[in-house]
């Protein structure tokens, strides 16, 4: 391993081993607070009796305004039955007026659940969507019956859709009422066993310290693996470099550039370019005198095996592109498309190749950019 690449390498090392050292001093820290959370916790835990009277009163308001609910959307379709039977706009009252009683139970459901149990919100909100498709479609058949009779109308309600959808509600409404008493019944036991809760969240505290040592340990196991992984990289690297120096080497031992034949010793770099950086295309241009245009000498596209030459690029059509040329030592553009020195290639050039990322490397003579 050469100098260089064994600097690196210590480098390396030395910022993971530095990362390492970090994350897991981090991870203890945080350890250490959770213990004197979980001691607070303890201590706060002799209270909570105040809380679960509370939970009681809370439980027994959401069940109450979730049965309204449910009630209120029969009503709803009570309204909507006899309009359909009747075609009687009295019958319009008493559905309107439960339409209106849904929605003030949603909004009270709604603010239960932000003050008192979060956990419920995501099982409203699947609620509140399947009761607005059940008043849609309620609504459609009273829109139908009023402009195409009973017999459109009734061609809807014999999907069963709206029976599905009022099955749904009931099934959701349960589940929320099941967890809701799951959740009284909770708070009514810890308000008879609260003089032992202290021990239990001791216990637990312990448990979850556990748990957390034990992320430690996985924390300094996944960073042996990634470790490895940069030293890995390290050497493909290393790999990599000694490649393209035996590459360097043989076209330095080859006679075509002696000999003075340009293009051929520009075809014969292209094609090794592309092999030793595993890229589809590498190509040579040079600028005119005028410095106002760069020309493909050569151009090799691995896929195909072909050689081309004679495209033309004008820096009138590119400044931006021109204009870091004349400024970097590379272009090295990851997103070609949107990077800010090459996306003007994009509608012409890069689009239509299938080309995403670009890495130019000017050259240099004398202070004089020549090519690229």
């Amino acid at each position: 391993m050469n100098t260089a690449a064994r600097q690196v390498l210590l480098a390396t090392r030395g910022l993971l081993e530095e990362k390492f050292i970090r994350k897991v001093t981090t991870t203890l820290g945080v350890v250490t607070a959770i213990l004197f959370t979980i001691s607070f916790i303890s201590y706060r835990s002799l209270t909570t009796f105040i809380n679960a009277s509370n939970q009681v009163t809370y439980t027994q308001e959401f069940l109450t305004e979730l049965e309204d609910l449910v009630s209120h959307l029969k009503d709803v379709e009570s309204g909507q039955r006899g309009y359909l039977l009747t075609g009687k706009e009295r019958y319009l009252e008493p559905y309107s007026a439960a339409v209106r009683e849904v929605g003030q139970a949603l909004k009270a459901l709604e603010k239960l659940t932000a003050a008192h149990h979060p956990n419920q919100q995501q099982q409203l909100q699947t609620l509140e969507l399947i009761v607005t498709q059940k008043l849609t479609e309620l609504k459609q058949t009273i829109e139908l019956r009023q402009d195409k009779g009973l017999e459109a109308a009734l061609q809807v309600v014999q999907t069963d859709r709206g029976k599905n959808l009022m099955d749904n509600i009931r099934r959701v409404s349960r589940e929320m009422e099941n967890e809701e008493k799951a959740v009284l019944k909770q708070y009514m036991f810890q308000s008879q066993v609260n003089s032992r809760q202290a021990i239990f969240t001791f216990f637990g505290g312990i448990c979850l310290t556990f748990s957390l040592l034990a992320g430690v340990y996985y924390l300094i196991y996944r960073e042996i693996g990634q470790r490895q992984l940069a030293e890995a990289a390290l050497r493909e690297s290393k790999r990599r470099l000694q490649a393209q120096n035996m590459v360097l080497m043989e076209l330095a031992r080859r006679k075509t550039l002696s000999l003075g034949d340009l293009n051929a010793a520009v075809r014969e770099i292209t094609e090794a370019a592309t092999n030793v950086l595993g890229i589809e295309r590498v190509g040579v241009w040079l600028y005119n005198d005028e410095r106002s245009k760069i020309h493909c000498i050569d151009l090799y596209e691995w896929n195909t095996s072909r050689h081309s030459q004679g495209m033309e690029l004008a820096a009138v059509n590119y400044p931006a592109y021109f204009q870091a040329l004349q400024e970097a030592r590379t272009i090295a553009a990851h997103d070609a498309h949107t990077d800010p020195r090459t996306k003007e290639f994009s509608q012409f050039y890069l689009s239509p190749l299938g080309i995403t990322s670009m890495l130019d490397a000017p050259i240099w003579l004398d202070s004089r950019l020549l090519a690229n």
